[in-house]
Formats: C-alpha cells, structure tokens, sequence
C-alpha cells in the first residue's frame, strides 16, 4: 500500500493491435499525488477483464484511460 494510501488501476484498448482482441491494464501507487506504475502489461481482453476485477476486490481504484 503507498503512503498516501492509494491504489490504481486502468485499463484500456490497445488499439494498435488488429481487432481488438487486446487490453492493457495497469496498476500503480500513488505517492506525493503522482501515480508510480507497479505493473502494465497487454493481455488478451477476456483476461484483462478478469485481472481488473480482481484489482477491484483488492482495494484498488478505477481511474481514466487518460490519466
């Protein structure tokens, strides 16, 4: 858990892969007010979808694509 007590996630297409098919999903901590990234990974959608569910259960926070 960071100092501030903050945990992120997002997750968004990667839409430079063909279909679709893909996701890439990050999570991160957030110190001081900026976000320090943990992990980012590109994934298959059905996956992805089910990591950031998991994400949720544990504490973490859903933020923009565009952060």
């Amino acid at each position: 858990m960071s100092s501030d007590g903050s945990k992120i996630v997002r997750i968004v297409s990667a839409s430079e892969m063909r279909g679709d098919q893909w996701m890439v999903i990050t999570d991160a901590d957030v110190y001081s007010g900026y976000p320090h990234v943990r992990h980012s990974r590109r994934t298959p959608r059905f996956y992805a979808k089910q990591h950031h569910q998991i994400l949720m259960k544990q504490g973490y926070r859903q933020v923009p694509p565009q952060w």
